[in-house]
């Protein structure tokens, strides 16, 4: 199998067909470590660029709500 671009190799799996390899895409990374793997990367999405993933997700929606003075609870309760 030839090598796949990255929106075909996503498309495939979506479709339920064989990819040539599993897509690779995080949903976020932290701050810190763009930092350090990529020294001078500002975005989520220029990072995903630098590292080669296939797929960028984006606004990753988390509810929350304020426990206290600079706290927080996460929908799943952490």
């Amino acid at each position: 199998m030839t090598e796949l671009t990255s929106e075909e190799r996503v498309l495939r799996v979506l479709q339920r067909q064989e990819p040539d390899r599993v897509p690779h895409f995080e949903w976020l990374v932290d701050r810190r470590v763009r930092e350090v793997l990529s020294p001078g990367c500002r975005s989520h999405n220029d990072f995903a660029l630098k590292m080669g993933h296939d797929a960028i997700l984006v606004d990753p929606n988390f509810k929350k709500e304020r426990v206290g003075a600079n706290r927080w609870r996460s929908e799943w309760g952490t």
